[in-house]
């Protein structure tokens, strides 16, 4: 497959061009996959690639598990990509996965997400019956 940057099958010195790596993480958030180190770490590139990858999640909350982990760690994301389609907390990081605020957008687009929280949030609802768990305010009463 051919990379997203260069557009070539063996990465060349456009690979590490500022412009041609904006351009194209500009395009689409995954291409950060491809740019190296130093420019991953540019302010600029990094904001176009997240404004990209939200543009993306926003569309299709699962393709939240193909973000760079740079994107992943974003809470930005993860909220367009959670209120897209809950079950996209699946693919969220650790730490973003146990925020009450991440929780609720996507227990408050699917209830069944709650299934992705970490125990410790889930516990709320334990003994309560699986009909009460399906319902998207008594969760969202529960975590909030």
């Amino acid at each position: 497959m051919p990379c997203p940057i260069c557009d070539s099958n063996d990465h060349d010195s456009q690979c590490t061009d500022r412009e041609a790596v904006l351009a194209a993480v500009g395009k689409d958030g995954l291409a950060l996959w491809h740019a190296p180190d130093e420019l991953k770490a540019d302010k600029e590139v990094f904001e176009a690639a997240k404004a990209s990858m939200i543009k993306a999640v926003g569309q299709d909350g699962l393709a939240l598990e193909y973000a760079p982990n740079e994107l992943k760690a974003e809470k930005e994301v993860v909220l367009a990509a959670v209120g897209q389609n809950g079950h996209a907390l699946k693919y969220a990081p650790g730490e973003l996965k146990a925020d009450r605020v991440v929780v609720l957008a996507a227990v408050g687009q699917d209830g069944y997400a709650l299934g992705y929280a970490p125990e410790e949030l889930k516990a709320a609802l334990w003994y309560a019956p699986d009909e009460l768990k399906a319902d998207k305010e008594v969760v969202l009463a529960a975590v909030g």
